[in-house]
Formats: structure tokens, C-alpha cells, sequence
């Protein structure tokens, strides 16, 4: 999804700015023992690492700091965990992300873009319902170009869980919002498994024929799945404008377009055999 969305990369930006005070203008304190003061310099190398985009660098030292310092008071812990939890979703490490965002949600429910975070670890670490739950509650808060992005990661979860009814309603207000090309394109790709429940038009093995002498499949079923296919292109035709998607849509296209076509020759069918019988 190329256009105006907020992703990960974009919110690590604004993360590097909230964690770019030195440790001096952080704490409550002075660091007096050697103890404090090596996790002193350790959190500050952490988050000169994390601002330059080092995260794995950042990682051990943040570990390192937060064992040194704990409960101290010369750093903010939940900040701390939060870039903690940051870095390793950076670097690939969702579960551990997610227990670091865990920790800071317990204590601060209402940490900025905590729920948000949660729900990209979820995600990233393939607990899909979890995540959902995570989204559903950042999009509470969220401003709108943020609502998107939530909307559409609540769309492709439920895409792919099968909730076809709820993944709709989360990607037409997604594209109500922001209409890009990659909402366009699971949309249609929505409509098409809704279509599919109808028409069977994917379905090598189907037979129609028999289909249509049982009245397993109506001409009013058709039009309804015809109608499913006709939206789906429509979408497809929105998202093919992406350069990037252009391929896939276009397949999406020309499949779609066979389809209501051969739809439209089986209902052909039907009428002629209802006229003649």
C-alpha cells in the first residue's frame, strides 16, 4: 500500500523524537554510584543507537541500562520498555515486543500508541485475534490518517480469519478515510470470496449443469454473485493505477471480466431452459 498510510517506519520517527532528550533532561536525579552512572551512559548510547536507526545495537543496551537503573528514578522504565519493545519489533523479534509493550500497557494504559504497537507485534507474530483486539482499541484514539492504516490492518486480519462481513466494514471506512490502492485491492479481493460463495465461478469441479436442473443454483443467485464480481472489478480497476500492484490487478481484471461473462452465459442458460420447459 503505497499511498498515505502510517506504517511502522513512520512511526518510528516520531519515536526517535521522543526518545531524543539526553538522559539529563529525563531524570528526576543525579547519578551518584557507579552502578547508576554506567546505566546512565548505557541508556544514553541506547538511544543515540536507536535514533540513527542502530536497533540492533540499541537492544543490549537498553537491557543493560534497565537492569542497572530499575527502579532508580533517573529514567523513565516505561519509556525505556517502550523503545525497548520498539527495537525488537524493528528487528524481527515480535514476541519479544510484544512482552515489552505488555509490561508498559500494564502500567500505563494510556501510553502513546501503546495499543498500537501491541497490535503490530500481535500481528507480525501471527496472533491474529489478539491483534484485532490490540487494533480495535488503538482506534479509539487514533487520528484519522492513523484510523486508515488501523482500519485496514483490522480489514486484512479479518480477510484472512474469514470474517468477511466485519473485514468490509473495517476497509470501506478505511477507504472512506484514505482511499489507497491496497484497500482497493483487498476489498475486491473480499468481494470475490463473497462472490465465490454464490457463483462458484472458481470452481473447476463445479458442475452447473447439474446445478441448474437441481435449482441448486438460481438465476437471482447469479445476479447477486455477478453484482459481487462487477464491485470486485470496479476495486481492481481503482488499485491496477498503483504501479506497483498493476500486475496482480490486472490478472484480477481479466479473470474478473471471463467471469461475468461466463456468469452471464449460464443465466442465459437458465432462462432458456425456464422458457422452453
Amino acid at each position: 500500500m503505497t499511498d498515505r498510510i502510517l506504517t511502522i517506519s513512520t512511526l518510528a520517527a516520531l519515536l526517535v523524537a521522543f526518545f531524543s532528550l539526553p538522559l539529563a533532561a529525563q531524570q528526576k536525579k543525579v547519578a551518584q554510584t557507579e552502578q547508576e552512572k554506567l546505566g546512565a551512559r548505557q541508556f544514553n548510547q541506547a538511544i543515540e543507537a536507536y535514533g540513527a536507526g542502530n536497533y540492533e545495537q540499541c537492544i543490549p543496551l537498553f537491557i543493560a541500562a534497565d537492569s542497572l537503573l530499575g527502579e532508580s528514578g533517573l529514567i523513565e522504565r516505561t519509556k525505556l520498555r517502550f523503545a525497548l519493545g520498539t527495537a525488537f519489533l524493528k528487528t524481527g523479534k515480535p514476541a519479544r515486543a510484544l512482552e515489552h509493550f505488555q509490561w508498559v500497557a500494564a502500567r500505563d494504559s494510556a501510553y502513546p500508541f501503546i495499543h498500537l504497537q501491541l497490535a503490530e507485534s500481535a500481528r507480525a507474530a501471527d496472533k491474529r485475534s489478539e491483534a484485532v483486539g490490540f487494533y480495535r482499541r488503538a482506534l479509539k484514539n487514533a487520528k484519522p490518517a492513523a484510523q486508515a492504516t488501523i482500519l485496514g490492518r483490522i480489514g486484512e486480519l479479518e480477510l484472512k480469519a474469514g470474517r468477511l462481513k466485519s473485514a468490509l466494514n473495517a476497509l470501506n471506512q478505511a477507504i472512506n478515510i484514505t482511499p489507497a490502492s491496497g484497500y482497493y485491492l483487498m476489498r475486491g479481493q473480499l468481494y470475490d470470496r463473497l462472490a465465490q460463495r454464490i457463483d462458484h465461478a472458481q470452481d473447476e469441479e463445479y458442475d452447473y449443469e447439474r446445478a441448474i436442473h437441481s435449482q441448486e443454483i438460481t438465476e437471482e443467485q447469479l445476479e447477486k454473485g455477478s453484482e459481487l464480481r462487477r464491485l470486485a472489478l470496479e476495486d481492481y480497476r481503482h488499485a491496477v493505477r498503483d504501479e506497483k500492484l498493476a500486475s496482480a490487478c490486472a490478472a484480477l481484471i481479466e479473470r474478473s471480466e471471463i467471469i461475468l461473462e461466463n456468469n452471464a452465459q449460464v443465466i442465459s442458460e437458465i432462462r432458456f431452459q425456464r422458457e422452453n420447459n
